[in-house]
């Protein structure tokens, strides 16, 4: 009923369409409603910078969830130019730093950049729930990277912050943050604390009707990925697996790539279904060979390739920081024969550095350091 010359009145009208469509789990549309609200915000008379903010954070959420480039350029360079600073603003400047973190990692591929994101998130937290969220961020960065250390620290800093705080410390934002901390906690095999957590969640969603509904059915498919990873860490493949389907099921179809992603991989690692690392590969095929969710993919599928009793010991001197000539003296093979031997590893594991070879072989159990 509102007018499309009515400025920033339409603009907000267009920006509630959005949000219904998230709910819906439409998220094709619901970029399509931001933007519009976003344009015609440019071209009225007046400027609503909530309103802006509000679009950025929810168009840096789908970009990442879609992994859609296109759309992250929208953000990036809304971002950048936006005064942060003005009132009313904190949570929209936080998940869209939170989300600049995820997007850098598991798009582009850059943990440094991501690692900064994440820094600044929890820099600008505005809330003790919120910086639990960021440091759990900056944890995830931390165990990709392959620095077991740096990942533990970040979740027990964050552990020891949710522990003291109370069920009705948590705004309705907040909710996702026990589910959150619960994930990296598995990772870690911590499991009583991850339990923790999750009762923590699910005496908030009994506690109030709208928490219990909000954002489903992401809520809900985020909600039984956790607890697959929970049960996968507690030993029970089963309940698992029947979690991470259920995840499956639920972003595959409202599109959340990422995460369906995500969840096939878990999946394919447990039972060895070919269908689910076939939709895993053809939903990351458009990214770079940085991207974090294209090399998680690539690692899984290339998991049955054995490696032979000589590649295994030129990757174990490899990760050591052994050069190749190093190696050819130790082998005793020709410099030759070493540099094919590791380029065939670089083949193997879709690396481009010395580097990125051990990460993969420290996040594959292959190595461990010292």
């Amino acid at each position: 009923m509102v007018d499309a010359d009515a400025d920033i009145v339409y603009a907000r009208a267009l920006e509630c369409f959005g949000w219904t469509a998230i709910a819906r789990g439409n998220n094709e549309r619901a970029v399509a409603m931001f933007g519009k609200a976003l344009d015609t915000l440019d071209r009225g008379r007046h400027h609503d910078r909530f309103l802006e903010a509000n679009c950025i954070r929810a168009l840096a959420h789908l970009s990442v969830e879609r992994m859609d480039r296109e759309t992250w350029r929208i953000v990036e360079a809304r971002r950048s130019r936006i005064d942060w600073s003005a009132s009313g603003l904190a949570v929209s400047h936080f998940w869209t730093a939170y989300c600049a973190a995820a997007y850098a990692l598991d798009v582009e591929g850059q943990p440094l950049a991501a690692a900064r994101e994440a820094r600044h998130a929890e820099h600008i937290a505005p809330s003790p729930a919120y910086r639990v969220q960021a440091l759990c961020k900056r944890a995830s960065i931390a165990r990709y990277a392959g620095e077991p250390m740096s990942q533990r620290d970040h979740v027990e800093a964050a552990n020891e912050i949710f522990v003291d705080m109370k069920s009705n410390d948590f705004a309705q934002d907040e909710n996702l943050v026990p589910l959150i901390l619960a994930e990296e906690l598995s990772f870690l095999d911590s499991v009583p604390a991850a339990r923790r957590a999750l009762s923590v969640y699910y005496e908030l969603t009994r506690s109030s009707r709208m928490l219990a509904t909000s954002h489903f059915p992401t809520t809900f498919g985020y909600q039984r990925l956790v607890e697959g990873a929970v049960s996968e860490a507690a030993g029970d493949e089963y309940i698992a697996t029947q979690r991470y389907r259920e995840a499956f099921t639920i972003y595959s179809k409202v599109g959340y790539a990422r995460r369906a992603t995500m969840a096939a991989l878990r999946i394919f690692r447990t039972t060895g279904d070919r269908k689910l690392i076939t939709y895993a590969a053809e939903a990351t095929a458009h990214l770079g060979h940085e991207s974090r969710m294209r090399r998680e993919v690539v690692s899984a599928t290339s998991q049955n390739v054995r490696l032979t009793a000589v590649q295994r010991e030129v990757l174990l001197l490899i990760c050591q920081g052994k050069s190749n000539p190093e190696i050819a003296r130790l082998r005793k093979r020709s410099l030759h024969t070493i540099r094919n031997l590791v380029a065939r590893l670089f083949e193997i594991f879709d690396v481009s550095s010395r580097e990125e070879l051990a990460v993969q072989s420290v996040r594959r159990g292959l190595y461990t350091p010292g």
